[in-house]
């Protein structure tokens, strides 16, 4: 059986344990939110080259339609 001692020495290792535990847990949270975040903007800025380049396979762009000129017709 152990006695008061024992038991008090127990106690203050189960306590340096999870103290310990607690500031490392405590450090890593700033990494996650940065994570989290980096995650988040890869994924909005690959949806949006995936929306911006897909729905065909032409490689230039069409030619612009040049405006025709007004027919002139002598109408004296």
């Amino acid at each position: 059986m152990a006695n008061n001692e024992q038991r008090r020495k127990d106690a203050m290792r189960k306590l340096d344990r999870e103290l310990a535990r607690r500031d490392r847990s405590e450090k890593l949270k700033p990494l996650g939110v940065v994570v989290t975040t980096l995650a988040i903007l890869f994924a909005i800025g690959g949806g949006i080259y995936l929306l911006t380049t897909a729905g065909g396979t032409r490689t230039t762009p069409r030619p612009i339609p040049q405006p025709r000129a007004p027919r002139w017709s002598p109408s004296r």
